[in-house]
């Protein structure tokens, strides 16, 4: 086999494997997320009731969204998108190829390989601030002899990293530091408990392309009545596109490079088969 030839094709198949993994949701970059805040108000069975408002100036792409992936035994449900006091339609299945108008005012979630993502209408472009509504079931669930939450409570929004965040976590009976331990990654900020029992999760200044609020909690007086066991402790029970991408990029060049040492050694084999038979030739 022509060594281009090879080199060619192992060229076709690195470009298709990039266009793969491309988004389909690509945003200008004059487009914002100013705050995005998320009050999150835990039941006794471990349902965690979340409201989010997300404060938003798009001018481009047809759809916003929030993935939540690896979600175990948790299940999103009830999900709904307000503006104005104004509901969305809630669509049974989320077509994300259909249009800009065809999306405006509804709502639904899209069910991916790897989990779900939460995803409305953009609407008409620009200034438009969003109140989200959703349950997240075994928020809290027992991992062998402790009651613990680890999720990512603010994924990986790339090049939409929101300039400000801020967090809430209730429950039934008031948090301390002493009856809570929380371990906070990915991203620059703080916590601190309030005098009614409240946590309240800040980032210091504007989010980075990359970075998201992973949360771990422990929650030591175990006061919630759960029926659920997690399969296996993670860092994080969600997970963002960006991780997902990059994984399917480093796949995607290993891929690459073992056709190219495949390549070369069928090179150098023709390449040696040619010789033998040129010395069988002058032999004779």
């Amino acid at each position: 086999m022509n060594k281009r030839i090879i080199l060619y094709t192992i060229l076709v198949i690195a470009i298709c494997g990039l266009f793969c993994i491309i988004p389909n949701k690509v945003f200008a970059i004059e487009d914002a997320i100013y705050s995005i805040t998320m009050d999150i108000d835990i039941g006794k069975d471990g349902t965690a009731k979340v409201v989010e408002k997300w404060d938003a100036d798009i001018s481009s792409g047809t759809e916003l969204f929030k993935q939540y992936n690896n979600l175990e035994t948790s299940e999103i449900k009830n999900f709904t998108v307000k503006e104005n006091g104004n509901k969305y339609q809630e669509v049974s299945q989320w077509d994300s190829s259909i249009s800009q108008m065809e999306k405006k005012n509804t709502c639904g979630i899209n069910k991916t390989s790897a989990g779900i993502e939460l995803c409305w209408g953009i609407g008409e472009y620009g200034r438009h601030e969003y109140e989200l509504e959703y349950e997240i079931t075994n928020f809290v669930y027992e991992y062998e002899d402790s009651q613990i939450s680890n999720f990512i409570l603010i994924p990986n929004l790339e090049e939409l990293a929101p300039k400000f965040i801020k967090i809430t976590l209730k429950t039934f009976y008031k948090f301390d530091y002493d009856n809570v331990k929380l371990q906070l990654s990915g991203y620059n900020g703080s916590y601190s408990i309030t005098p009614k029992g409240i946590i309240e999760i800040y980032v210091n200044g504007s989010m980075n392309p990359g970075e998201s609020v992973v949360a771990d909690f422990k929650f030591v007086d175990e006061k919630f009545s759960l029926s659920n066991k997690s399969v296996s402790l993670t860092t994080g029970n969600i997970t963002t596109k960006s991780n997902a991408r990059a994984k399917k990029i480093f796949i995607t060049l290993c891929g690459v490079f073992a056709l190219f040492i495949i390549a070369n050694r069928i090179e150098k084999k023709n390449k040696q088969k040619k010789e033998l038979a040129e010395q069988s030739k002058n032999d004779e």
